[in-house]
């Protein structure tokens, strides 16, 4: 993070940082990546792609993390803690008119 955050020509107050300790490497060519926001995802060979984890944005700072939050072992059951379960139809009616004339 801290050389893709170097590797940014332009001027700005953005700051970086990740806990990933993998040892990894990749090479951005200006035909796959256009912008600093390409190499942090979306094209093979982003840091992403390469080095796994999930981002964190906060404004101005960047944090890619190994995994953000917790998991909790929680069971999910209707009465206990689903109160209510509403489901929604979206129903599209596509019509087409035409009007055949005989001259």
């Amino acid at each position: 993070m801290q050389q893709w955050q170097k590797a940014i020509i332009d001027s700005n107050e953005i700051t970086a940082d990740s806990d990933i300790t993998t040892s990894n490497s990749t090479a951005w060519t200006i035909d796959k990546v256009q912008t600093a926001r390409q190499a942090l995802g979306g094209v093979d060979g982003s840091i992403l792609d390469v080095w796994g984890g999930e981002y964190l944005f906060d404004n101005l700072h960047i944090s890619l993390k190994k995994q953000r939050g917790s998991s909790a072992n929680t069971l999910l059951a209707y009465g206990r803690n689903i109160t209510s379960f509403n489901k929604k139809k979206i129903l599209r009616i596509l019509t087409h008119q035409f009007i055949l004339m005989q001259l």
